[in-house]
């Protein structure tokens, strides 16, 4: 298995845990997720960096957990564009972050 296979499974079982206002996440919201694990692009990370993926009631999203495991990464979005996009293990560790 290679580091973006076994990040992507990682990510899968963390995501079971992950829940928004409505319950579990839904399978495009998952999807969305995985993409940018699998995919780290600004286009993928555009999809995914709203998704609220915690697992304890407290609305935190993607990009908010990004933040917290990660405190150099921006808060703020510059203009049209990101100034950095998260790496696959980067959101890897938000999932887990916040959903466990």
């Amino acid at each position: 298995m290679n580091k973006t296979q076994r990040n992507l499974k990682d990510a899968e079982l963390s995501l079971q845990y992950a829940t928004n206002m409505f319950g579990k996440l839904n399978r495009d919201l998952r999807e969305r997720v995985l993409n940018a694990v699998e995919n780290p692009t600004e286009e993928n990370w555009d999809r995914a960096y709203s998704v609220i993926i915690d697992a304890s009631g407290i609305s935190m999203t993607l990009w908010k957990a990004v933040c917290e495991v990660d405190p150099t990464f921006p808060n703020m979005k510059s203009g049209e564009s990101w100034d950095r996009i998260p790496d696959s293990d980067l959101l890897v560790e938000a999932i887990v972050y916040a959903t466990h």
